[in-house]
């Protein structure tokens, strides 16, 4: 990335009462993310990944407390396979890195 361009680096964190498999399929569907993750109002899938998602590229937006909203496009760059204690079953966890606007 250009050493010019300003860097983000958001977070958030959750406390959530359910089982580790069921959380991760909601996060690996990014398309559904507006429907519960409060601030985000769009997510829109713009070039297609691999069967595993990898290489999907997609438009996020967020309105926050300002009437401002933050744009930003997003590519999925690495996914990897985790097994949950409960399920026993690979669930789909994305690794991602912020592209140029």
């Amino acid at each position: 990335m250009d050493p010019d361009v300003t860097q983000f680096h958001l977070t958030t964190r959750w406390s959530l009462d359910a089982p580790v498999g069921s959380v991760w399929a909601e996060l690996a569907r990014p398309e559904a993310w507006p429907q519960w993750w409060k601030g985000m109002s769009d997510v829109r899938l713009l070039e297609e990944g691999d069967s595993s998602g990898m290489g999907a590229y997609r438009r996020i937006t967020w309105k926050g407390v300002l009437p401002s909203r933050f744009t930003f496009n997003m590519r999925t760059v690495k996914v990897q396979l985790q097994v949950t204690n409960a399920a026993k079953r690979p669930v789909p966890i994305r690794i991602v890195e912020f592209a140029e606007q």
